[in-house]
């Protein structure tokens, strides 16, 4: 005999589908805000800092990443990063609210936890997490297929048998704490989205020479501890971001999407390949950059250095959302400083900040010089870099380029300033990163 259940019976089902399964409510995607750590919106920002000012510690967070990368060579360890965008999170049962700053060079989960052994300067606005008063936090053991099996920690075993781990930075030990899953609660732009069972750090000791840095951590490479790798089936391995320029006025905020609201699609997208490099249990999002062109002149993707094989011409630039400036080696990044030199009318000057390599002085916030659009030529199609992806205001009075020499290198590195108004799409089930020229400060959920 056949069956037949009213829509108020299938609503039922699928209700109670979604409370015994979590992962259900997520698949088709949910979108957040993301809230640069120096927008006057930020409750991370340095109050006592005018805008310039807020730049300039903004690059120097990233001067501070690339040194960390030009003194160590990767490998199956957790790297502490600096981020640039901050998420609203929140962590436990009953949820505690944080702000955690995403990072595709990062492939942990992290957060600032009770008890601390140590000295804790961080600015911190909401309460510290203390795992004891959750019901869902579980410590991993030691050892365990999260400590010392796939996913290749740098981990120790602690009191009890319980999984520690260390994050490094210039291979000095930054932060250290217990490895535990938790249930995270995401604050997204139409409901609250739970993910239970994430494995992450819960952070107790912050070293004196680096108590300074903000360990609340949302690690989305591509190894296998991020966030976007544990819950892989649940997004599809989608993820996108819209980041709006660094010197937007007013209520906006840029905006990251998961799952299928991480789509990026309709005219004007291209898209590139991801380039696996080993270690793959780093994760970072190599592309291939064929080169610039600005102008009539072509800058090929080269360094002055010795090519060890012609697998360094693959997988050559690395995009990263905690990295301000973009860099490139030191001999592309001189002949495309040429090629500027030789299209901007306009007097150079010398970067208040002494950060900055290429500056002119301006009165009319750039608009006065004329700055070329800059065609990146990656594998799979042009994408264009506006003024403001290249330049950027220092002061009043002088624009500066955003890009510096990668010296001893090979590879280089794409930062958030060239992805500002640029819908940037991650597809790690597919293998393939998607752009397209949006205004982000109308990017809709």
């Amino acid at each position: 005999m056949a069956i037949r259940l009213s829509s108020f019976h299938i609503s039922l089902f699928l209700g109670l589908l979604i409370i015994v399964h979590p992962t259900l409510a997520i698949q088709k995607g949910f979108t957040t805000n993301l809230i640069h750590r120096e927008s006057p919106l930020s409750p991370l920002k340095t109050q006592s800092l005018d805008k310039y000012e807020r730049l300039r510690s903004s690059i120097q967070r990233s001067m501070s990443k690339i040194n960390q990368f030009s003194t160590s060579a990767a490998g199956d360890f957790i790297k502490s990063s600096h981020g640039e965008y901050a998420v609203e999170l929140s962590y436990g049962t009953p949820p505690v609210p944080q702000l955690g700053l995403i990072d595709t060079a990062s492939s942990f989960v992290t957060t600032q936890c009770h008890p601390i052994f140590n000295s804790y300067t961080h600015t911190h606005i909401h309460p510290i997490f203390n795992p004891l008063n959750s019901s869902t936090y579980k410590v991993q053991n030691c050892p365990s297929k999260t400590c010392h099996g796939q996913y290749k920690l740098l981990a120790l075993c602690g009191k009890n048998n319980t999984c520690e781990f260390v994050t490094l930075n210039h291979m000095f030990y930054v932060s250290r704490g217990e490895v535990a899953t938790e249930t995270i609660t995401f604050k997204s732009i139409t409901k609250e989205i739970t993910i239970p069972q994430v494995i992450f750090g819960c952070v107790h000791n912050n070293y004196e020479q680096f108590k300074h840095m903000n360990p609340n951590r949302v690690g989305l490479a591509n190894g296998p501890l991020s966030l976007i790798s544990q819950f892989r089936s649940s997004f599809g391995g989608k993820f996108s971001y819209c980041f709006i320029p660094f010197f937007t006025e007013g209520n906006y905020t840029s905006k990251i999407n998961f799952g299928a609201n991480a789509e990026v699609s309709g005219s004007n997208v291209i898209s590139t390949p991801i380039v696996k490099k080993v270690p793959t249990s780093v994760g970072l999002y190599y592309l291939t950059l064929n080169g610039f062109s600005v102008g009539t002149t072509h800058i090929p993707f080269y360094s002055n250095l010795p090519r060890v094989s012609r697998a360094n011409d693959v997988g050559n630039i690395i995009v990263d959302t905690g990295m301000s400036l973009t860099y490139l080696p030191e001999g592309m990044f001189n002949s495309f400083r040429s090629a500027l030199e030789g299209i901007i009318k306009g007097q150079k000057v010398q970067d208040p900040n002494d950060h900055l390599d290429l500056c002119y002085k301006t009165n009319d916030g750039g608009a006065d010089l004329n700055i070329p659009n800059v065609i990146a030529n990656f594998v799979g199609g042009d994408l264009i870099l506006r003024p403001y992806n290249t330049f950027i205001l220092s002061s009043d009075e002088v624009l500066c380029l955003a890009m510096a020499p990668f010296r001893g290198h090979t590879y280089g590195y794409l930062g958030n300033i060239a992805q500002v108004n640029i819908l940037v799409g991650y597809d790690t089930v597919g293998h393939k990163m998607s752009f397209k020229p949006t205004d982000c400060t109308m990017e809709k959920p």
